[in-house]
C-alpha cells in the first residue's frame, strides 16, 4: 500500500514539471496580415484571433455593386442600374479593371444608357478611377444581333439579353484593349468603337450618325469593311458606301484605306433596290 501511495505521488510530480509551450500571436503591421504559432493542433484561437483573421477579400465587381449600383460620384450623368460587369485590360494600370454597363427601364422597354470604366488601386480594395463611356443601345432583336456583322474575330464577346452587342479585344495590337459595340436607335444603327487614350475613353472609329454594318475583319491587316447606307431623304434612292478602315499607329485611330460608293433606286414592281448605272 505505501508502494502504491509513493508511485502516485511521484507521477503527480512529474506532471506538474512537464513544460507548457505557449500560443503566440505575431500581428504584422498590415492589419490585414496575421499568423499564428500553436503549440498544439487541438487548441484553437480565442475570439479575440479569430475575430482579427482577414475576411475574404471582396471583388472589384462586389465592390462596385456596393458602391456604384444606381450612381457614380463625381460624375454628372446618373445612371439607373447596373445591368452587367466585364473584366479586361482596358486602361493599362496593372490593377484589376472592370467595365459595368447601366440599363434605364422606362415606357415598357428596356435600353443600356450609359458604361463606366473602374480602376482599383494596387490592393485591389477600393475604387482609384472612375471613367465615363458614352455608349447606349436599346434592346437587339434576332434579326438586329445578325446584321451586326459581330463575331468572334473581333474578341470575346459582350452579351446582353442573350444577344452579342459587342466584342472585347486588343485587335489593333497596342496593348489595350477596345470596345467594340454595336448600337441600335429609333433611327440608326452602328458600330462605335471605344479606346482609352490615356485621359479618357474616345470613339477610334466615329462614323456619326448612319446605319452602318461591319462586313468584313482581317486581323492580320489590322482592317475592317463596314458598309454604310444613306438614304436620299423622301425620294427613292440609296447611296451605300463599302469602306475599309486600317488601324493608323501614328493617330491611334481607323482610316479610310479604301472606299467604294454607289448608288441605288428603289423599284417598286420588284420591291427592292437595283444599282443605277
Amino acid at each position: 500500500m505505501k508502494r502504491f501511495i509513493f508511485l502516485i505521488t511521484l507521477i503527480s510530480l512529474f506532471l506538474a514539471c512537464v513544460k507548457r509551450e505557449p500560443v503566440t500571436v505575431i500581428r504584422n503591421t498590415d492589419e490585414h496580415s496575421l499568423t499564428l504559432t500553436l503549440s498544439n493542433d487541438n487548441i484553437s484561437p480565442s475570439e479575440e484571433v479569430r475575430q482579427s483573421m482577414p475576411k475574404d477579400k471582396k471583388s472589384l465587381q462586389e465592390i462596385i455593386i456596393e458602391n456604384y449600383s444606381y450612381a457614380v460620384p463625381g460624375t454628372q450623368y446618373q445612371p439607373r442600374i447596373i445591368s452587367f460587369q466585364i473584366e479586361g485590360n482596358f486602361t493599362g494600370s496593372g490593377n484589376s479593371e472592370v467595365i459595368a454597363f447601366y440599363e434605364n427601364i422606362s415606357s415598357g422597354y428596356s435600353a443600356l444608357n450609359s458604361a463606366f470604366c473602374y480602376v482599383s488601386d494596387y490592393t485591389g480594395e477600393k475604387v482609384e478611377s472612375i471613367y465615363y463611356i458614352p455608349y447606349g443601345t436599346i434592346e437587339f432583336s434576332e434579326e438586329d444581333e445578325k446584321e451586326t456583322g459581330l463575331d468572334e474575330t473581333l474578341g470575346r464577346k459582350i452579351v446582353w439579353k442573350d444577344k452579342i452587342i459587342g466584342c472585347i479585344s486588343d485587335f489593333n495590337e497596342n496593348g489595350l484593349e477596345e470596345l467594340y459595340l454595336f448600337y441600335l436607335s429609333g433611327m440608326n444603327r452602328s458600330p462605335s468603337i471605344f479606346e482609352f487614350n490615356g485621359i479618357e475613353f474616345v470613339q477610334i472609329l466615329d462614323l456619326g450618325t448612319v446605319n452602318a454594318y461591319i462586313t468584313g475583319v482581317d486581323p492580320n491587316e489590322k482592317v475592317i469593311d463596314i458598309r454604310i447606307e444613306h438614304p436620299s431623304g423622301d425620294t427613292p434612292y440609296l447611296t451605300i458606301d463599302n469602306n475599309s478602315y486600317k488601324w493608323d499607329a501614328s493617330t491611334q485611330r481607323y482610316t479610310i484605306l479604301v472606299t467604294e460608293s454607289k448608288r441605288y433606286r428603289w423599284n417598286w414592281d420588284i420591291e427592292e433596290y437595283e444599282e443605277v448605272e
